[in-house]
């Protein structure tokens, strides 16, 4: 039996956005790194996001990779990771 994927609590802070340039098949969709879609920490494209974009689709390519459990706790270590990122840089500005 397949493990349920745990549904990631996004908060919307526009961090992942804001990085995209980590993300090889999102590169193209970048000035500077940041999506050129975002607009203040919403997408103007949410509706008809890349697949890359979506948390249960990015799943469906690493299944066989990572346990549900494991990439759940590697999306939500990422995601803080970005948000650390933001706090240091605010904090030297």
């Amino acid at each position: 039996m397949s493990e349920d994927l745990k549904p990631f609590d996004c908060e919307a802070c526009g961090e992942c956005c804001r990085h995209i340039h980590l993300v090889e098949g999102l590169k193209h969709l970048q000035t500077n790194g940041v999506c050129d879609y975002l607009e203040g920490n919403k997408c103007r494209i949410y509706s008809r996001r890349p697949e890359l974009c979506q948390y249960e689709k990015v799943f469906e390519l690493y299944k066989n990779q990572y346990t549900a459990k494991e990439f759940y706790d590697l999306t939500v270590k990422f995601c803080n990771e970005l948000k650390e990122i933001k706090r240091l840089r605010e904090e030297n500005d």
